[in-house]
């Protein structure tokens, strides 16, 4: 075989290898866009995507809106890893809650604020969503 036709292969072989490589990177890199790093759920990016999409799709959806009391002090008295845990904290009460296997629908928009979106249920369900929360 020609030396030309084995350099080619090697060529070809290396190129499929970095195409692949940055393909997975530029998709890790989409997905760290729109992913809170603390709680790895979605962020305010992702909210307002999402948001749009319900919007673009006429899609009725209940939304709940969260937002986390006391966290000032336990930052002040016991220190941001122990609000952080808290936060990781509330993240699980939400997701186990209001959290789908299919779609991402849980975001934490602001320090302290996350939202929930459910879809496709009546209205008249959100009573029971907010009992099973304060369950938690």
């Amino acid at each position: 075989m020609p030396k030309f036709i084995l350099e080619m292969e090697a060529l070809e072989t290396a190129y499929n290898s970095v195409l692949t490589e940055n393909m997975e990177f530029i998709q890790k890199l989409g997905l760290q866009a729109k992913t809170d790093a603390l709680t790895g759920i979605g962020n305010r990016a992702a909210y307002e995507s999402y948001t749009k999409y319900l919007q673009k799709n006429h899609k009725e959806a209940i939304m709940f809106l969260f937002d986390v009391n006391k966290m000032r002090d336990i930052n002040n008295t016991q220190g941001h890893a122990a609000g952080d845990k808290f936060l990781k904290k509330v993240t699980i009460c939400i997701l186990n809650v209001f959290g789908s296997k299919d779609i991402q629908n849980c975001f934490r928009i602001g320090g302290d604020e996350f939202v929930a979106y459910i879809t496709d249920c009546p209205e008249s369900a959100a009573p029971e969503y907010i009992r099973r929360f304060n369950e938690h």
